[in-house]
């Protein structure tokens, strides 16, 4: 942890205030991205069930199929016999060669398989669903993932894009919030700088606010306050100490008078 001990109390509040932000936004992309993935494919399936639910009301009213089945544009329908060939097919349809193989067939009646887009002339893969009806004929619904994979790498190339310029803002608005919320500090700094022994009456600046910082400038300047006053009484005794050592007690004077006092027979009158 030697580099978290060599950065600034401005860089470690940083960094600690947006990787918070930037681990959410992350999982945030990361939900948004799954859930527009479920979404596009859920769209998909509901549109290949809506066509297989009306072929299939086609199939149970015995009437003849029409030639080519409704369905939406993009999509290929094909209606399998129980030998499974082809015995009807909408306009994108090849009404000769099945869609899928054997397996694929039972496999798609169980879950949505994904097949080459080829196998019906058609540049993007297919997901394909199948549903037996009752007179043992197989309906195959197939569904183009063109417009599918381009949404979803739109929506990747767009949260590569977005991601590291979001996060790139929120810290450069974190490094200029924290250095106006540290501010203060700088100026308690600058301030306590130019105090010197000889500038006593020099305080700290007070800010406004009722944080830590403005109960540390009080707390400095009552410092500074009772050092003023220690250095006052420091002066005021040297002073003292002075003008004793600049009068001393006349000891040499004082015996001179005395003997001058013996000579005029008045010795009690010099007495010092």
């Amino acid at each position: 942890m030697n580099w978290w001990s060599r950065l600034s109390l401005r860089g470690r509040l940083v960094l600690l205030g947006t990787s918070g932000l930037i681990v959410g936004l992350a999982i945030a992309g990361v939900a948004m991205a799954t859930a527009m993935t479920y979404s596009f494919r859920g769209t998909l399936d509901r549109s290949a069930n809506a066509t297989v639910t009306e072929i299939a009301a086609l199939l149970e009213e015995g009437s003849t199929l029409p030639s080519p089945l409704p369905a939406p544009a993009g999509q290929v329908v094909q209606v399998l016999d129980t030998q499974h060939r082809v015995v009807a097919g909408d306009r994108n349809a090849d009404l000769l060669v099945p869609l899928l193989h054997d397996d694929e067939i039972a496999r798609a009646q169980r879950e949505r398989i994904t097949v080459p887009g080829d196998r019906a002339l058609q540049p993007d893969p297919l997901r394909v669903t199948a549903r037996k009806v009752g007179d043992g004929r197989i309906i195959v619904v197939a569904v183009p993932l063109g417009d599918y994979n381009r949404s979803l790498e739109l929506l990747k190339t767009s949260l590569w894009v977005t991601y590291p310029a979001l996060v790139t803002i929120l810290v450069a608005i974190a490094w200029k919030v924290v250095g106006q919320a540290l501010a203060p500090v700088d100026r308690l700094s600058a301030s306590a700088e130019r105090i010197t022994g000889a500038a006593t009456d020099e305080r700290l600046p007070v800010p406004p606010s009722s944080d830590e910082i403005q109960r540390l400038a009080v707390t400095l300047n009552h410092m500074l306050d009772r050092l003023a006053t220690t250095r006052a009484r420091q002066r005021s005794f040297i002073a003292d100490a002075a003008h004793e050592l600049r009068s001393p007690w006349p000891a040499c004077a004082s015996r001179s008078r005395w003997r001058r006092s013996w000579a005029t027979g008045s010795p009690s009158a010099t007495t010092c």
